[in-house]
């Protein structure tokens, strides 16, 4: 799957292990365009997670600084807010 976020386009693939050193559940690389995502999560977590792999992406290609509290308060937030109003997304 592929995302486009302000014109970049990100590749998306879930894998066994983002890395062996931290835990980590998603990760993001800026050079290759590439999404990572922990294949072993819940898919309600695996959605929330996403969303602050998206935010890091958006932040990056803004030039902000971003902070791991500030995207993850609006990852868990948008991803709420979305489930909490699926018409939102096809409104009209």
């Amino acid at each position: 799957m592929v995302v486009n976020i302000l014109g970049v386009p990100y590749s998306i693939r879930e894998v066994p292990c983002i890395t062996k050193e931290a835990i980590r559940l998603g990760q993001v690389d800026h050079t290759r365009q590439e999404i990572l995502l922990d294949a072993g999560l819940a898919e309600q977590r695996k959605q929330v997670v996403l969303w602050h792999e998206i935010f890091h992406c958006i932040f990056y290609a803004l030039g902000y600084d971003d902070e791991e509290q500030t995207v993850q308060s609006l990852a868990s937030s948008i991803n709420q807010i979305l489930k909490d109003n699926p018409k939102l997304i096809t409104f009209s």
